[in-house]
Order: structure tokens, then sequence, then C-alpha cells
């Protein structure tokens, strides 16, 4: 292999052992959560009078699964180390260290394979089987024809949905883990593949296992009409919050020019009482003012700075 195909670690020892432990960590915890949040569904809906999960139960739960996560993967830290390739002394390299080679593919097959993978999937689709069989079993007595016709679609598209929430969750994590198992079972690769999985598949194969966690959303709000009306409800929430607030802050700006507008009014009008010097001009420009401000107009001057405020005086 050439210099310039292998792949540097330009950010030390240290950020060597942690980086792939912190990335290794989320992503056996985001999966754990969804397998933890498929149960949680399943006795809402198999068990609604008897399941009632608490918030304290709720933060237990995840706290257990980060906890979990953070102690399967500390043999990573451990065994990642830099070094320097043996063919370029210059060329710093990050890689795993096992003391055994046979050590580093039982962990990988037990740890990263069996439980942030197969076990997750199997709960996943444990639970949304069951739920599938207590959707379609279930009957709303005293229906007619026509509303029969209505639930039968409502558990179909229930069914596609639970579907495809599955195959997801494992169609995005095969080519991850099919990678892992091609370098740790299937021999020696040649430099041209070594370099075009590791600088290509591998880091688009961990994009679409992590992007998982962010598909769950846009699949209820394909298949359900409620997520779309909450979605909705929140949007106009938020714009109507925006509006409110910058409404008020109109108001206050044209409250407050209404103040000065009256006020330079009646000192002018005390001048004019005082010094009856061209009484007649500054009455006629005092007049001017007041009356159109009582007539809902402003000055050119004012005018300027907000037209669209006519309406509010």
């Amino acid at each position: 292999m050439q210099r310039d195909q292998l792949v540097r670690w330009r950010y030390g020892a240290v950020l060597c052992k942690i980086t792939p432990y912190i990335q290794s960590v989320v992503q056996c915890a985001s999966v754990n959560t969804l397998a933890a949040i498929a149960f949680d569904r399943y006795l809402a809906i198999c068990y609604s009078r008897h399941s009632k999960i608490t918030a304290c139960a709720s933060r237990t739960t995840i706290a257990s699964i980060w906890l979990f996560s953070s102690t399967v993967m500390i043999p990573l830290p451990v065994f990642y180390q830099m070094y320097f390739h043996p063919d370029y002394q210059d060329v710093p390299m990050c890689h795993q260290i096992w003391p055994d080679y046979d050590l580093q593919r039982g962990y990988f097959v037990v740890a990263l394979f069996c439980i942030c993978y197969i076990l997750p999937l199997c709960m996943i689709l444990l639970c949304y089987v069951l739920i599938a069989v207590k959707v379609w079993k279930r009957n709303a007595p005293g229906v007619q024809t026509n509303g029969r016709l209505i639930i039968y679609k409502s558990k179909v598209k229930v069914l596609k949905m639970l579907a495809v929430i599955v195959i997801l969750f494992a169609l995005s994590w095969l080519p991850l883990y099919a990678i892992y198992f091609r370098y740790y079972f299937g021999g020696d690769m040649s430099k041209d593949d070594q370099s075009l999985v590791s600088e290509i598949v591998l880091p688009i194969a961990q994009w679409l296992g992590t992007s998982n966690c962010g598909m769950n959303p846009i699949i209820y709000c394909f298949f359900s009409k409620k997520y779309r009306r909450g979605f909705r409800k929140i949007l106009h929430c938020r714009l109507a919050t925006f509006g409110f607030r910058r409404q008020s802050r109109t108001t206050q700006s044209l409250s407050t020019r209404y103040i000065n507008v009256d006020n330079s009014s009646v000192n002018n009008q005390y001048n004019d009482h005082k010094n009856n010097h061209h009484k007649e001009n500054r009455v006629s420009s005092n007049k001017y003012m007041v009356v159109a401000f009582n007539n809902g107009r402003m000055t050119v001057s004012f005018r300027k700075e907000n037209t669209s405020d006519e309406s509010s005086f």
C-alpha cells in the first residue's frame, strides 16, 4: 500500500481511544433505546389498563441503557492504540491491538453483533408482532359494514407501518455488520478493496445505521394522520406565538409614538399661550398636528418611519 492510500490518524493518542468508544456507546444506546420504545408500546397497547410507566421509570430505563452500553464498550478504549506504520514511521495509525485475534473476533460477535443488533432486532420484531396480533384480533361491537371496512383499512395500515419499521431497522444496520464480518471472517483483502471499504463504504454504512433513529418519526407521519395533525399543531403554535410577540412589539412602539406626539403638541400649545408673536402661524401648525392626529393621520416624517401602522391609530 502506498503512503497516500494510508488512513492517517491526526488527532493524538487520547482521541484515538475516546472517539471509537463514544461512537460505539452512542450506537449501542440508540439501538437499545429503540427496543425499549417497542417494548413500551407493546405494554401500552396489549396491557393498557395495567401498564402505566411513570417519569421516574422512564428516566431509570434510559440511564440503565446508557450505563449498560458504556460498560459493554469498555474494551474499546483499552485496546485501541495509536501507533506508527511499520513501513512508514511518520504515518500515525489508530486501530485495535488485541493480544489474541480470536478474542477480538469473539468480542465483536458477542458484544457488538449480538447485543447491539441481534437482540434489539429480535426484541423489536417480537413486540411488533404481538402488537399486530392484538390489533388484528380487536373488534368493535355494534359497528356496521362501512365502519368495519374503515377499521379493516386502519388495521392494515398499522401492520404496514410496523413492518416498515422492523424492515428499515434491519436493513439500516445490516451493511455495517456485513462489512465487519468481512473484516473478521472473510480473509485477506486486496489493497484497493481495503482502501475502498475503509474510505467510502464504511462511512456510508455507519451513516446509514445511525440515521435509522431519525427514520421512525418520518414513518409515523407518513402512515398516521394523528402524527401529522400533531406536527401541524406544533407549527401553528410556534407561528402564532411568534406573531403575537411581533404584534406586541408593534403596539408598544406605536403607543410610545403617540405619547411623544401628544407631549410635543401640548408643549407647543403652552408656548403659544405664553408668546403672542406669530400666534396664527404657530396655532395653525399645532392645529395641523393635532387635527392630523385626531383624524388618524400622522405627519409626513412620522409616516415615513412606518406607513403600515396608520390603521392602528
